[in-house]
């Protein structure tokens, strides 16, 4: 979210402390926007921050953001049970940001561990992925069994735009993938 955004929401904030508005009502409107603005500050401040560092320097902000959410992320689940908030697809994803962040190979059934998903709804995942033009599979050289996952140049912008509160500024969105039957793609090699 940009600067000018966060002026006006502060600017209608104040408009609204000057006038008559029923205290109650008020109230509720000031909490509004303090909900949506919280995030918002925040990836403001990434952002801003953001756009003064190097490439190298952004991407060690992102990497580190992104292991912040996979950390709370395994937190909520020591807490509360998976199936309350389940999203196998985001874990994936952060899962190969990271290892790719990291400089490390991450192989399909190694990420399956790292998400805490069975193998074959990984799989799903991964096809349904690699299908939205998010991630793509290798086969591991010497060892043709060994099936690596990496993030996509797009996947990696979105991620970082996400991260940083920006607009994804990608032109075209992929066609919808089909996850089973024709059209879901499988690991060649």
């Amino acid at each position: 979210m940009n600067r000018q955004l966060l002026r006006a929401v502060d600017d209608a904030a104040e408009a609204l402390e000057s006038r008559e508005v029923p205290g109650e009502l008020f109230a509720q409107v000031i909490d509004l926007l303090e909900a949506i603005t919280a995030r918002s500050r925040e990836q403001a401040e990434q952002a801003l921050l953001a756009s003064s560092m190097t490439v190298a320097e952004r991407r060690k902000l992102v990497l580190e953001l992104a292991r912040d959410e996979r950390d709370k992320r395994q937190e909520r689940q020591r807490h509360f049970a998976r199936a309350l908030f389940g999203e196998p697809a985001w874990e994936l994803l952060l899962a190969i940001f990271i290892s790719e962040g990291e400089g490390r190979s991450l192989a399909l059934s190694k990420a399956a561990e790292l998400i805490d998903h069975p193998l074959t709804t990984t799989i799903r995942w991964v096809e349904y992925l690699e299908a939205s033009g998010l991630l793509i599979r290798e086969r591991f050289g010497a060892d043709r069994r060994v099936i690596n996952i990496r993030p996509t140049t797009r996947a990696i912008a979105q991620i970082e735009a996400y991260f940083l509160g920006e607009k994804d500024d990608l032109d075209s969105e992929p066609a919808e993938p089909r996850l089973f039957g024709r059209g879901s793609s499988t690991a060649r090699g």
